[in-house]
């Protein structure tokens, strides 16, 4: 883990650490996932009927690694600047109507 390496606070240190070990056991279940169907392609899961299948991935367990990321960043801001992000909380003007919106301005401006 790098990122401990970039922090000279002990106690901060130190608590990033723990979160990140938990974290890290939080997302095997991801990394197994990963590794088996997209990175390595597993050719016994592919090929023999007797291979482990592929652990479930829930939302549920998605979220709680999501909150667990969000707090060892939110541990990280607010010691060095005072403040948190609310990683949850997303706006976005982005979606078909946006979209066609720019492609039109586009296809104007090649005009």
């Amino acid at each position: 883990m790098r990122l401990p390496l970039l922090i000279d606070e002990q106690e901060l240190n130190n608590q990033v650490k723990r979160e990140l070990e938990s974290l890290k056991e939080k997302v095997q279940q991801f990394r197994d996932w990963r590794n088996r169907r997209i990175a390595h392609r597993d050719l016994d899961l592919v090929f023999d009927e007797q291979a482990s299948p592929l652990p479930s991935v829930g939302r549920q367990h998605l979220e709680e690694v999501l909150q667990a990321i969000m707090h060892v960043m939110n541990l990280i801001e607010d010691k060095y600047v005072g403040a948190s992000t609310r990683f949850d909380v997303v706006v976005s003007h982005s979606g078909a109507r946006s979209m066609l919106f720019y492609l039109k301005k586009g296809l104007m401006c090649k005009e």
